[in-house]
C-alpha cells in the first residue's frame, strides 16, 4: 500500500484509545493482587510451599487449552453485541467473581458448612485459579479489540502502545493500591482487613474500566456468509447416511413442486409470499415411514394440521435419535480433540523449523519469563517470611503475623519500583538501542 493511501486514513483519537484499552489495565490490577497477595493468603490458610505453586500453575495450565479455543469463538461470534464484548464481558464476571470469593472464602465456608476446615481452602484455591485464568484469558479479546478497532487506519502502532502503556500504567495502580495500608483508613475498617479491603478497591477500579473499554468499543458481529442451499445441506449432514430416499420425501420440504411452491417445515408458501395452511399429500394419516424393508402406518392424531405435522416429525426424530446424538456427540469429541492436539502440534512444528537465531531468542526468553513469574510469585512472601522474619501461621494481631504482613506490604512496595522502572526503561529503549546497539539495549535489561 502506497504511503498517500496510509496518509488518507481516519485517525483514531487518543482519548478513544485510552478508553478502549482501559480495562487491559483493570486486569494488570487483579494480576498484582495474585502476586501480592494470594501466595500470603494461601500460606495463611495452612497450604505448603508446593501445593501453592501447584494451585499458581492451574490456572495458566487450563489457559493453554482453553485460550485458544475461546479465541475462535471469539472470532465467529455471531452477536449483536459484536465478535469480542460478549467474552470479554463473560470473562470480566469471572474475574469480579473471583476476587469476591477470594477474600470471603472463609467467611462463604461458614454458612455453607460451619465445622469444615477444606472447604475454606477449596474455596480459596477455586478462586485463585478462577482468577488467574480470567485474567489470562481476558487479554486474548482485548488484543483482538485494539485490532479490529484499529484496523484500516492510522493508528495501529498507537494503538497497540497505548496498550503497553495501560499494562504499565496498571501494573504501577495496581501495586500501589496492595502497598498501602489500608486497615487504618474509613474503608479497613468497614471491611475489616487489608485483604479485603485491597480486593475491594480493585473490584470497583475494575468495573470502572470495564464499563470504559465497553462503552467505547464499536464492536461488530460476525456476518455469515453461507447461502440457504448451503444451510439446507449442512442440516442433512446431520442425518445418518443410511436413509433412504422415501423418508426424505416424506418428511423433509421439497422446493421442486409442480406448482411452483416452496414447502418450508411443513408449511407451504406460495409464490405471493403467503403462508398456505393446506395440508401436503404426503403429510395425511395415510402417510408410511419406510423402516428396513417393511412399511409402517403412521397413525395420525386427532388434531388440526399444524400439530399433526409436528406429530410426524416427532416420531420420525424419535427413530433416529439415538443416531443423531450420537453423531453429534462424535463431533463434539473431535473438535476438542483436535483442538487440544493443535494447541502442542502448532507451537512445536513452528518451534522447530524456525531458524537457529529465532530458537535462541525463543528459549531465552521462555527462561526469562520463568525467572520473572517465579520471583513475582515468591517475592512478596520471602519478605515477609526471611526478611522480617514473620510467620503467616501465628494468630492475627500476634507480633509475628504483623511483622509478616508488614514485610508483605513492603514487598509490594518493591514490586511497584520494578514496575515504574520498567515504565521509564521503555520510553527511552529507542534512544539506548540507537547508542548502544540492540543486544547490548537487550542484555542491559536483562540485567
Amino acid at each position: 500500500m502506497s504511503a498517500a493511501e496510509h496518509r488518507n486514513w481516519p485517525l483514531v483519537p487518543l482519548r478513544h484509545l485510552v478508553l478502549l484499552n482501559a480495562l487491559t489495565g483493570g486486569l494488570e490490577f487483579s494480576a498484582s493482587a495474585i502476586f501480592t497477595y494470594v501466595p500470603p493468603m494461601l500460606l495463611k490458610a495452612g497450604v505448603g510451599d508446593t501445593f501453592m505453586t501447584t494451585v499458581m500453575g492451574l490456572g495458566p495450565l487450563i489457559g493453554i487449552f482453553a485460550i485458544p479455543i475461546i479465541g475462535q469463538a471469539s472470532d465467529r461470534c455471531t452477536s449483536r453485541y459484536g465478535r469480542r464484548r460478549p467474552f470479554i464481558f463473560a470473562i470480566s464476571l469471572g474475574v469480579i467473581f473471583a476476587m469476591l470469593l477470594i477474600p470471603y472464602a472463609e467467611v462463604l465456608s461458614l454458612y455453607l458448612h460451619e465445622e469444615s476446615r477444606a472447604l475454606p481452602v477449596f474455596l480459596l484455591c477455586l478462586g485463585v485459579v478462577t482468577l488467574d485464568f480470567c485474567c489470562h484469558a481476558a487479554f486474548n479479546p482485548c488484543e483482538a479489540l485494539v485490532s479490529d478497532m484499529c484496523k484500516n487506519t492510522a493508528s495501529q502502532d498507537t494503538g497497540f502502545v497505548v496498550y503497553s502503556l495501560m499494562l504499565s500504567i496498571g501494573g504501577c495502580v495496581g501495586y500501589l493500591i496492595t502497598a498501602l495500608d489500608w486497615r487504618t483508613s474509613q474503608i479497613g475498617s468497614f471491611f475489616g482487613s487489608q485483604e479485603r479491603s485491597v480486593f475491594a478497591v480493585l473490584i470497583v477500579l475494575f468495573t470502572m474500566t470495564l464499563v470504559a473499554t465497553l462503552s467505547a468499543a464499536d464492536d461488530k458481529p460476525y456476518r455469515v456468509r453461507t447461502s440457504r442451499r448451503r444451510s439446507r445441506s449442512r442440516s442433512k449432514a446431520l442425518l445418518p447416511s443410511s436413509q433412504d430416499e422415501h423418508e426424505d420425501n416424506d418428511w423433509e420440504a421439497s422446493s421442486t413442486d409442480d406448482g411452483g411452491d416452496d414447502d418450508i417445515d411443513g408449511v407451504t408458501i406460495n409464490e405471493s409470499g403467503y403462508e398456505s395452511n393446506s395440508v401436503p399429500e404426503k403429510l395425511t394419516a395415510t402417510a408410511q415411514v419406510a423402516n428396513g424393508d417393511k412399511l409402517h402406518p403412521v397413525i395420525a392424531p386427532p388434531v388440526d394440521s399444524v400439530v399433526r405435522k409436528a406429530w410426524y416429525r416427532v416420531q420420525y426424530l424419535s427413530r433416529h435419535d439415538i443416531v443423531l446424538w450420537t453423531t453429534l456427540c462424535k463431533k463434539v469429541v473431535h473438535l476438542f480433540s483436535t483442538s487440544c492436539l493443535m494447541v502442542i502440534y502448532r507451537p512445536l512444528s513452528s518451534f522447530l523449523q524456525m531458524p537457529l537465531v529465532l530458537k535462541n531468542l525463543f528459549i531465552s526468553h521462555f527462561l526469562t519469563w520463568t525467572a520473572l513469574m517465579c520471583h513475582n510469585m515468591f517475592y512478596t512472601e520471602f519478605v515477609g517470611h526471611i526478611l522480617y522474619s514473620g510467620d503467616p501461621n501465628m494468630p492475627e494481631g500476634s507480633a509475628s503475623r504483623e511483622l509478616y504482613d508488614a514485610g508483605v506490604r513492603m514487598g509490594s512496595w518493591g514490586l511497584l519500583f520494578h514496575c515504574i522502572t520498567s515504565v521509564c526503561y521503555s520510553a527511552v529503549i529507542e534512544r539506548v538501542m540507537k547508542k548502544i546497539g540492540i543486544r547490548n539495549a537487550y542484555y542491559f535489561g536483562k540485567d
